[in-house]
């Protein structure tokens, strides 16, 4: 069951809408951009950038010759300058910010992972194969961990209550078999005690949702903050099914080929992916390489064991 994100008015989020950008995507806090990147990652990522653009600057400068040349480029890094000024005073004053301050580093070139290992709130699942604030902060381990089906009402705490504070905010707090029940679906989902279809009276001044039917090895492409709905069950015999989540960061601009605005940033986050998978391929090899020499040795050893026997 599918819902746009414009009728988060009448879906009673977890949380209070702070944006909806042009693309749909829904910001509980200030810090989410369009894109689905934290604006705290974005901007450490472009001073980052800038410092070195900076760097490659100063290194052609002293290769350089000419004066017009070194007129040229003087006037370009004062630029860079200026503008790498203004973004690291930006950083730093977000850093001290009350809500949404963090720890800044020494060392700039790469963007690290917050203190208390949080998700900054980025909306997608990966972009190499790992938690998305994994690689993009450069780190390996992951604390959060976020639902997929908005539209439910949480989980039950030990006193069978449900406890609304463990929900994300992008969940709706309507119960699953209120809803069915006010759209006439079928349903075997069975409402908290305490609720009630008055508490969630503007219900009925949504628009009527897209209900969708998917059977076992189909796929539904679902735009980024789309409410959803989802009940499943298994089918046939098995009391068991399995379906599958694929995430990805929700494009901001109309062309197919460059799905997002922010270009630069997207291209060194993508390069820091890139290095992130190479690394970790490259500890695995080695990881194969340590068993097959074990192996190879034993064997040695082994066949030599078998000659003193002989």
């Amino acid at each position: 069951m599918l819902f746009p994100p414009k009728e988060h008015v009448n879906l009673y989020p977890f949380g209070t809408v702070h944006t909806m950008h042009t693309n749909g995507v829904i910001a509980y806090d200030r810090m989410l951009r369009a894109d689905g990147l934290d604006f705290r990652v974005a901007l450490r990522t472009r001073v980052s950038l800038l410092k070195n653009q900076l760097d490659a600057l100063v290194t052609e400068n002293t290769r350089s010759k000419g004066k017009g040349k070194a007129k040229a480029a003087t006037k370009e890094r004062k630029a860079l300058e200026k503008e790498y000024i203004a973004l690291q005073e930006e950083l730093e004053e977000l850093a001290e910010d009350e809500q949404y301050g963090f720890p800044l580093e020494d060392d700039e070139d790469n963007v690290e992972r917050l203190e208390d290992g949080s998700d900054l709130g980025s909306l997608a699942g990966s972009i190499a194969g790992e938690d998305d604030y994994d690689a993009l902060m450069g780190d390996d381990g992951s604390d959060a961990e976020e639902g997929s089906n908005k539209g439910q009402s949480g989980d039950s705490g030990a006193n069978g209550e449900m406890e609304a504070e463990e929900d994300p905010p992008s969940f709706s707090r309507i119960p699953t078999a209120l809803l069915h029940k006010q759209l006439d679906l079928p349903t075997t989902a069975v409402a908290p005690p305490k609720s009630s279809p008055a508490d969630f009276l503007n219900l009925s001044k949504a628009s009527s949702p897209y209900v969708v039917e998917l059977s076992a090895g189909q796929m539904l492409y679902l735009p980024a903050s789309w409410w959803h709905e989802v009940t499943s069950s298994s089918d046939g015999e098995a009391d068991v099914h399995m379906a599958l989540n694929w995430w990805f960061y929700p494009p901001d601009s109309d062309s197919f080929e460059e799905p997002y605005e922010d270009k630069a940033i997207w291209e060194r986050l993508r390069q820091n992916a890139r290095e992130i998978s190479k690394q970790e391929s490259s500890e695995k090899g080695d990881i194969v390489e340590g068993k097959e020499g074990k192996r190879k040795r034993d064997g040695v050893e082994e066949l030599s064991a078998k000659k003193v026997k002989k």
